[in-house]
């Protein structure tokens, strides 16, 4: 055998692995006896930057825990098979591990081993870890050996508790805010009031049920024995139009409880066992927003589109998405236990989800749900109720009452019953669990000015933003905000219809303005009415320079 100790700088990996592969194989054919072992040498890493995956089960990388370990590798001290760190090569030899940052310095590593009579057992060779080059820089061009610094040479064990311990410590940290509630009703309403216009009644009904429900858990975290005390949880019903900010409210509030909050779509589930999500998939939703099971049960489930659901003219069949998910869905807003995995995905990753140290089921006694829906139709199931509940002469008056639409409207809702509500379509038990109701009042003209005016967030905000975009400033003056809220109020979709009109008015504006020049647009009542009539009269005498045009390679 021929030892080449004067290799020169030019010779390629190629050769290298090669001479000493030869030398590794002569030294083998010596003692090959043991039928147990193969013969003959088998080389897994051909040349430089490649990877090819060994032919043996006991040259494939090491199981992650100790259980699935093969037999002759628990047998070596019982620790923990070495692995390579990010950035370097990880070469085993028949169970030696060898970690180096190129391949020049695995074969000099190799080398002092062979020559030094460290050979037994030493027939295969197979690389793990990411590939280097010859100097031992990795593929994305960082040093192989200060690579994956954060967790150098961490084991499976040593990883899997560091991660319990950081969710540990993001549970502890979302507990705390809930043992720290501290707010009042009226802080909160008067939160609500810095984005929401309108809607006083609401915004007390939501923060006197938010502040009595985590007051409660507040309490049960402090001592643990008040949770066997029965509690009525304050699950609440919103009714209004489309547009007057139900879902803003709930926004608005989870950014400030800061409490895991999940909004859902109630017209994708159905009754279990048919097409579509089953009801409990809502409170699994909570928990992929919580991160874990320990905080979502202290949660908050809002749904809407509430009123889709409702059973009116089933037609006597069998109503999976209706009265199905109702009676599904009355079970988990009161007290019931849910399994955190679907049966289905329990039978298929049950087994790659021991040890999470996570419950298997959750209980939905101190989740809050509020539900709301635009509830068409609703307002002539009670003009009904209240019509046919007079006699005399009062018939006539109150009949002319409720021509005006607007007064009555909000009126109306106000003095919905559960009478009317299951006349709606909804089950007894179902409205039951929603003792608390409150009805969203449609947003007049005055309120679509005062949300352009002085909400914050609003949505002239984007526009203003989109302009300075393109390095213009937009100016509106408060005669064309009057204008615009008229405008919107004819669309009768409350704040929504807001941004159909401004994309009416600045559609055309943001096309043409951008690179001709002009830095400040003002906004006038005459551009509400007329935005192409501004357009023209910016745009006159104004000599444009010809915009380049766009070279996609």
């Amino acid at each position: 055998m021929k030892k080449d100790t004067d290799e020169s700088e030019k010779n390629t990996e190629e050769q290298e692995i090669q001479t000493e592969l030869s030398l590794e194989t002569s030294e083998k054919s010596q003692d090959n006896t043991d039928e147990a072992k193969p013969s003959k040498t088998k080389r897994t890493a051909r040349g430089k930057g490649s990877r090819s995956k060994p032919k043996d089960n006991q040259d494939s990388p090491a199981p992650e825990t100790d259980q699935d370990a093969p037999k002759h590798e628990k047998d070596k001290g019982g620790k923990d098979e070495e692995q390579p760190s990010e950035g370097n090569m990880g070469f085993k030899v028949s169970g030696a591990f060898i970690e180096a940052g190129s391949l020049k310095e695995f074969m000099e590593q190799l080398r002092e081993r062979i020559f030094g009579g460290d050979t037994e057992g030493m027939q295969t060779i197979s690389v793990e870890g990411p590939l280097c080059d010859e100097e031992g820089a990795s593929k994305d061009g960082k040093d192989g050996s200060q690579a994956g610094s954060t967790h150098h040479h961490e084991t499976p064990r040593e990883r899997r508790r560091r991660e319990e311990q950081e969710q540990r410590e993001r549970e502890e940290k979302a507990l705390e805010k809930i043992r720290n509630f501290n707010y009042t009703p009226r802080q909160i309403k008067e939160y609500l009031d810095r984005f929401v216009i309108s809607q006083t009644e609401a915004k007390k009904v939501l923060a006197v049920a938010i502040c009595d429900h985590y007051n409660h858990v507040r309490r049960c975290l402090e001592n643990p024995d008040r949770t066997n005390v029965p509690y009525a949880k304050h699950n609440v019903l919103m009714t209004g139009p489309t547009g007057v900010g139900k879902t803003y409210l709930m926004r608005c509030l989870a950014n400030l409880l800061g409490v895991p909050f999940v909004k859902v779509d109630a017209t994708k589930y159905s009754e279990t066992g048919y097409v579509g999500y089953d009801v409990d998939d809502i409170v699994r939703d909570l928990i992929k927003v919580a991160g874990s099971v320990n905080v979502a049960q202290y949660g908050i489930v809002y749904i809407d589109e509430i009123d889709k659901i409702a059973t009116r003219n089933a037609g006597g069949g069998r109503d999976v998405s209706g009265r199905g998910v109702q009676v599904n869905m009355l079970k988990i807003m009161e007290d019931t236990e849910v399994k955190v995995m679907n049966p289905q995905t329990e039978m298929m990753m049950g087994p790659m989800m021991m040890g999470k140290n996570q419950p298997s089921t959750i209980r939905t006694q101190n989740i809050l749900f509020i539900v709301s829906g635009a509830f068409s139709g609703l307002d002539e199931i009670i003009k009904k109720r209240l019509g046919t509940a007079q006699i005399g002469f009062g018939v006539a008056e109150k009949g002319a009452q409720l021509q005006n639409r607007n007064e009555s409207e909000s009126e109306l809702f106000q003095k919905m019953t559960t009478e009317d509500l299951v006349n709606y379509g909804f089950e007894a038990e179902f409205v039951g669990r929603l003792p608390v109701r409150v009805a969203l009042s449609e947003l007049s003209a005055e309120d679509l000015a005062t949300i352009l005016s002085s909400a914050e967030n609003n949505v002239m905000q984007q526009y203003v933003e989109a302009f300075a975009g393109y390095g213009i400033d937009l100016n509106i003056l408060p005669e064309a905000i009057t204008e615009i809220a008229n405008e919107a109020a004819k669309e009768k979709t409350g704040a929504r219809g807001l941004l159909t009109i401004l994309e009416h008015i600045f559609r055309d504006l943001k096309y043409e303005l951008p690179g001709s020049g002009i830095k400040n647009l003002t906004v006038t009542a005459s551009t509400v009415h007329n935005p192409r009539g501004t357009q023209e009269m910016l745009l006159s005498g104004l000599r444009q320079e010809p915009q380049k045009s766009l070279d996609v390679k």
